[in-house]
This record gives C-alpha cells, structure tokens and sequence, in this order.
C-alpha cells in the first residue's frame, strides 16, 4: 500500500520548485473587471502539502517523496493569485527566418515578446506553442530551434502547452528534446511528457502563493504520423487526449486541487466560430468540475463565457471558458490572426469559497521589414504605437482593437 501511495503522489513536480511564495506582480483589477462566484467550497483544510524532488531520467523513476500535513491554522482565509493566458504561438518558417542574424550566424527570439512582457507578468503565466525542437531535424514550419525558448523567458511566460495533434509527429526523440529545452530554460511544460512520471496528474498539481491549483493540458486528436509514432514507442502518456480530462479533474480534485485549470487544443483552425463539439466538451468538462477552460487551436479569438452547470452530485457550479485566445504568434498575414488576447484571471478563495474575476488585453502583432526580412512583434492592441510604426501598420492596429472588442464585448478590458 505504502508502495501504491508513493507512485500515486511521487510523479514528476516539474512546476513546483518556482510556484510558492507571494506574488510576482500586483496587476491593479479594477473594479469593472468580470468576477464570478464558482459555488464550491475549497478542500484547501483536508489537503496535504506534497513537496517532490525530481531526478532527471528520461527511464521515468519515480521521484522521492516526502509528506507533510497542513494544519488549519497555516491556511489564510482569504488567498489570491494572477494567471494570465495567451493565444497560440506558430513559430513558422517566416518567423524563425525573421529571428536569424547573418552576421553572428545566431537565432535571437527575445525581442518578439519583449513589448508585451509587462502585461504577460503574473504569478503563472501560460503560453501554448505548436513547435517540436529537434536539432537533428532540418527546420521546418514545424522544427524550430531551441533558442527559440529566449522569447518565452523574455516575455515572461512561465509555462509551456505543448500538446497539438502534430506534436508526435517526430516521434520520441521529438518529445524528449522538445520538454528538454524548455525545462533547460526553468520554463514549464503541460500536455507533453518524457515518461509517466511527468505527465501523472499528481505532478500537475503546483502551489502557488498557498493554493493548490492543478494544470491540466489536452489535445483532441493527433494527426495519423503522430498516432503510429506514439503506438510504436508505446508512450500513450506522452499526449494526454481529451477524452481523459474528466477522469483526471476527479483525481486532481481527489489529490487537493483547490482550483482545475484545463487547457486545451481543440476546434477547427482558422475558424472564428465555436464549434458544436466544443460547446458540448466545455459543458462536460465544466460538469466535471474544472473552473477554468483556456482553449487554443483554432489561432483565431473566439469568444469568453461563463458555463453554468449542475454537476453529479446535484450541486451548481459556474466555469469560466475561453474557447480560443486567437495566435499571439504566426507567419500567417490574414487580419484576424494578427489579433489575439491576455485573458488575465484573478482567482481569490475567501472563507472556503473560490471566486473568479477577469478582463483582458487586446494584442496586435506588428510585421515590419528590416534589412530584406519581416520583422515580428507583439504589442498592446490599445496601447501607444512603437518607434518605426508606419500609418498602415496603426490602421491594421486600430482595425485590430475594434475587432477584438466586439469579440470580447462581454469582457472588460484590462487597463494600462
């Protein structure tokens, strides 16, 4: 039994040597911001502190283990934390090109996200991105280097969804060094993993400023290289699939988590409307008792909704879902998938109750030529024009904002 305890408890703890502790950055919410009482009451007084000590091996050990209980006393009544989340990252070949120096022969990625920093900078910040790094691998819309990663720690992001239906696509190797690079660069990772170790629900579960949220990442489908890649490696693991995530918001809710984070790759690319399927997922996943739906794929911004649910157990409860951020990053020069958001949630648990309050930051992204290649930049939708900013640029800019509020009209936006 001790043995079964450990392997349940013992998996993995990639996210939490850097999610104690107070928060990074006070966000100023204003009191326009969208706030919604999610009528559950927080485990937080039956939970027990995990702290995990994780071994570098990609065999899949498990970790050692070391319990220790919370008494009530050590829980504030009332705890906040900041998250932020942004749309899909595509570093494609006009992008990676955009980001290689001839003179030094190098890649340099970091000044991409560096405009956008102080608004990205939370206590958690997630960024999903449909990339493989493998250096033995040419470069391709697909295969982008790992320098690539100095644009996310730039940027401030903390973490890594990894889990798109091409990211099997390259096989083992292709998971390995991928997860490698970003862990290499103290950046986090979700819905990709090395072993069972790492992608063990337990070792989803993270404290952040003394809340207990679980991280849960999930592609709909593969594509059919990634789906033999992934039977002959056998590492079913390694791509958690949709269809799980109800099983696993039980078992994150059996292990503590106060609050359930579900990131997703879903719908329809390019597609600006929510699908049926999405709908009905984000009801079951909600009835399942996740609080929070961040959807990514379609790489346009869909709108932002409050589901309300009855869940098994006759109680009512209320889940926040974004169906699609839209793409912070892509070589793609269609209009809308030059805008995407920040969808800022502010999650405070007062007196066992967990309540959410939200807006968002409208996001535009600037291409500009530059010694005979197109320059990439993210930058506020609504804040002042860069240096350089040509009369075209600030009325795609313009177009952008209006665009996304309408998208958003039901989201207050995020101040400066």
């Amino acid at each position: 039994m001790l043995f079964l305890t450990l392997i349940v408890f013992g998996t993995g703890g990639q996210i939490l040597h850097k999610l104690s502790g107070d928060a990074k950055i006070d966000l100023h919410w204003q009191d326009s911001a969208r706030t919604v009482e999610l009528n559950r009451v927080s485990p937080a007084l039956n939970m027990q502190d995990i702290p995990l000590t994780y071994k570098d091996d990609s065999a899949g050990p498990v970790p050692s283990v070391q319990v220790k209980p919370i008494s009530a006393e050590q829980i504030p009544q009332s705890r906040e934390i900041w998250l932020t989340f942004a749309g899909t990252v595509a570093v494609e070949t006009a992008v990676r090109q955009s980001a290689y120096y001839s003179e030094s022969k190098q890649y340099d990625f970091s000044d991409i996200f560096s405009l956008l920093s102080s608004s990205v900078a939370s206590d958690y910040a997630i960024v999903p991105m449909e990339n493989v790094i493998l250096p033995s691998a040419q470069v391709s819309d697909l295969v982008t280097p790992e320098k690539v990663m100095g644009m996310f720690t730039a940027g401030k992001f903390d973490a890594l969804a990894l889990g798109f239906p091409k990211c099997f696509d390259k096989g083992r190797e292709g998971v390995e060094s991928t997860v490698l690079a970003a862990q290499n660069a103290d950046i986090d990772v979700m819905g990709l993993y090395r072993n069972e170790g790492e992608a063990a629900v337990a070792s989803r579960i993270c404290t952040i400023g003394n809340m207990k949220v679980a991280f849960l990442h999930y592609t709909e489908a593969l594509t059919g290289t990634g789906k033999k890649s992934i039977r002959k490696a056998d590492m079913a693991y390694a791509v958690p699939l949709l269809e799980q995530a109800e099983q696993d918001i039980g078992v994150a809710r059996s292990l503590g988590a106060e609050v359930v984070v579900i990131s997703v790759n879903w719908g329809s690319q390019g597609k600006t409307e929510i699908t049926k399927t999405q709908k009905n997922t984000a009801q079951r996943l909600a009835a399942a008792g996740a609080d929070l739906i961040i959807g990514n794929g379609p790489r346009r911004v869909q709108p932002v909704e409050i589901l309300e649910v009855t869940m098994e157990n006759g109680t009512k409860h209320n889940a926040l879902c974004a169906y699609s951020l839209g793409c912070l990053l892509s070589a793609s020069t269609k209009t809308q998938a030059l805008q995407s958001v920040l969808l800022h949630v502010k999650v405070v648990i007062e007196n066992g109750e967990v309540h959410l309050q939200y807006d968002y930051t409208p996001v535009f992204l600037w291409r500009y030529r530059q010694e005979n290649l197109i320059r990439f930049r993210t930058i506020r939708a609504d804040g002042d024009a860069p240096d350089g900013m040509t009369d075209d640029q600030k009325k795609k800019r313009d177009a952008a904002l209006t665009s996304l509020s309408k998208i958003m009209q039901d989201v207050p936006q995020h101040t400066k």
